[in-house]
């Protein structure tokens, strides 16, 4: 045998230990990616929506247990959860609606799979009629407290509902943006 028949075979992520350098092997080996990382986006839309073009993930909230479930087998552990919304005014109010959509979503994963981790978008865009992430004046305006207290209750709601994170909006186009003040006290979100 020969020097080459007797090295051990490259590992499986490509990196033959024996040829690499120690900063190298350091950069590149980690744990493998397993099911069990990933948490799996769910857009729930209203039940009897046929949709042909409906994002991958948009599922009508009769059909959420068996999603979650097939979910749970493939050994995915965590969902982030995004309601269509509904009973849209310049109030947001189906947002803290008792029994609105979020909520009966959160409550459908939660009974399918109670292990499952629920992640939620606190954000009104979906329930506003100008469809915002924020609430605003009569006279057109940014209504800051009010959105804060709408965020608030809303988080609130989710929790109880059984969500195990709650996490604001914070895209480019939500509501850190929007609440950019002349006092530059929101900007940098």
């Amino acid at each position: 045998m020969t020097i080459l028949t007797e090295r051990s075979t490259p590992t499986p992520d490509g990196i033959n230990p024996s040829r690499a350098r120690d900063v190298v092997r350091a950069l590149y080996s980690r744990p493998p990616l397993t099911a069990s990382d990933l948490s799996a986006p769910l857009l729930c839309l209203p039940d009897g929506t046929v949709d042909q073009d409906a994002l991958p993930g948009a599922v009508q909230l009769s059909d959420i247990a068996a999603t979650v479930a097939r979910w749970t087998d493939l050994g995915i552990h965590g969902t982030k959860l995004f309601a269509f919304g509904h009973d849209r005014d310049k109030y947001a109010s189906g947002a803290t609606a008792p029994d609105n959509r979020m909520i009966r979503t959160i409550k459908a994963v939660k009974q399918a799979a109670p292990t499952t981790a629920v992640t939620t978008e606190v954000c009104s865009c979906s329930w506003t009629d100008h469809g915002q992430c924020v609430l605003r004046t009569d006279s057109g305006e940014i209504d800051l407290e009010g959105t804060y207290q709408l965020m608030g209750s809303m988080a609130v709601m989710h929790a109880e509902a059984g969500a195990d994170v709650c996490g604001g909006s914070v895209g480019r186009s939500s509501v850190c943006p929007c609440m950019e003040t002349g006092s530059g006290a929101a900007r940098g979100c």
